[in-house]
């Protein structure tokens, strides 16, 4: 990890907008919740070499890794030696709570005017050099916490579901309170854990037993799921007889928030998230939940207290009348 570039910004080392420019864009592949990385296919300005960069999961894209660009711009073979150091440094990162995005390129040996097919994928995705990390920190609000905590006090089970690296979605579940416990369960090591950390990976083999065994859990992370492995999630709960809230902003959350019992939608979120869902949050706050549920609780109180006031006496008093006037 190069101190170096702690919080440094692009613009800080280089005009971005001239970068730009100067690579003209000649074909995307766009972001997939399967693959776990987007591709991008630029020519520099006045030159026919083509170049192929891509960026997404680290775990997914350093297989496709044969070199690393080094500080000096010059490219050595990826040695085993060399990959545990960046998996190490990786994971030190995803342990601090970091969303991480590996950066990767090659050159590209096809004649100006080559018609790239992102479709058929007419071109090679391996091989490639891996240039370095792009660590994101999103640090959550200050009030999740608190209002997680009201929940587990309520006794509504809170159970976080990711497409973020295991570590990564680890280190913010215990930090906003998901996960209260110093050691968690794996399904290849389990021992009587009140948390469980499970991957969408693991979720592919799960047997019914596997799935009893995971939702007995108080304490629950799910992470690199794919949008089908959510649906699943919140299917088996429900065959449990869980009454399951899913909250959720993305094209991807859509299955979920349609299948759960409530599905809650982030007001900033897309149009079809908020179309699968029941309730719309305008204020994007979690917190919001927790003060309609207090709310929710209160008002159900009162119409049971309402309706044991009305069957001594103002049933009877209403039923009377009515009677008589039959009679």
């Amino acid at each position: 990890i190069n101190a170096e570039y702690m919080g440094v910004y692009a613009e800080d080392l280089m005009n971005v907008e001239e970068v730009l420019r100067n690579n003209e864009e000649i074909a995307v592949v766009p972001f997939n919740s399967r693959l776990k990385w987007m591709a991008t296919i630029v020519t520099p300005a006045g030159l026919t070499l083509y170049s192929l960069i891509m960026k997404g999961a680290p775990e997914y894209l350093i297989d496709k890794c044969t070199s690393i660009m080094m500080p000096d711009g010059s490219q050595v073979p990826l040695t085993e030696e060399i990959n545990a150091m960046v998996q190490n440094n990786l994971e030190k990162l995803a342990r601090n709570g970091e969303r991480c995005i590996a950066i990767c390129k090659r050159d590209l040996p096809y004649p100006a005017g080559y018609v790239f097919n992102v479709k058929e994928m007419n071109f090679p995705i391996t091989e490639l050099c891996f240039m370095g990390i792009i660590s994101v920190l999103d640090p959550p609000r200050s009030d999740v916490p608190d209002a997680i905590k009201t929940c587990r006090s309520a006794g509504i089970r809170v159970a976080m579901v990711t497409g973020d690296h295991p570590s990564t979605a680890l280190a913010i579940s215990r930090e906003i309170g998901i996960v209260t416990s110093d050691n968690v369960d794996r399904i290849s090591e389990k021992n009587d854990c009140i948390a469980a950390l499970i991957t969408g990976t693991e979720i592919k083999s799960f047997t019914d037993h596997d799935w009893t065994w995971a939702l007995a859990h108080q304490e629950l992370v799910f992470a690199r799921t794919l949008p089908e492995q959510k649906l699943k999630i919140v299917e088996e709960f429900q065959k449990r007889g869980e009454v399951v809230a899913v909250t959720g902003d993305g094209v991807n959350d859509s299955p979920a928030l349609k299948q759960a019992d409530v599905g809650i939608a982030m007001g900033a979120g897309s149009d079809v998230a908020r179309d699968a869902s029941d309730l719309v949050l305008l204020n994007n706050d979690f917190c919001s939940i927790i003060r309609g549920i207090k709310q929710g609780r209160a008002l159900f109180e009162n119409l049971k207290k309402i309706i044991i006031y009305l069957i001594p006496a103002g049933t009877i008093s209403e039923v009377l009348p009515m009677y008589s006037a039959l009679i």
